[in-house]
């Protein structure tokens, strides 16, 4: 029913997860739990996916797990990815937390017209 209204702006977040629909000169905020500093982001494409294993209650319960060891990851970072799509950039979070590689993970991203942030 939404597409058949003239709608402008449209704005869904889902838990690490953003979605615009006019993303263009929008700033988000995000607070990664591993530190108490503000992150401001400029909005490059209408997705926004951030992870973290911070957010894990313990080093033990990561929420990626290593395929090199089948144990948890353990990778301190947050990774946000810009993307077209929230499916996308939610993947492509894993991509990177996973490829050590900077030019093949900057390969992958590139393949998928996305980008990344390390905070």
């Amino acid at each position: 029913k939404l597409a058949h209204e003239p709608i402008t702006q449209l704005i869904v977040n889902a838990g690490g997860d953003l979605r615009m629909l006019d993303y263009s000169e929008q700033q988000v905020t995000l607070r990664p739990h591993h530190t108490k500093k503000a992150v401001e982001l400029e909005m490059i494409s209408p997705a926004l996916a951030t992870s973290a294993n911070t957010y894990a209650k313990s080093e033990d319960n990561s929420f990626i797990i290593s395929p090199e060891t089948g144990g948890p990851l353990e990778d301190s970072r947050c990774i946000s990815v810009h993307a077209q799509t929230c499916m996308q950039a939610d993947a492509l979070t894993k991509v990177c937390f996973l490829v050590k590689n900077r030019q093949v993970r900057d390969g992958i991203l590139q393949r998928f017209g996305a980008s990344a942030s390390i905070h």
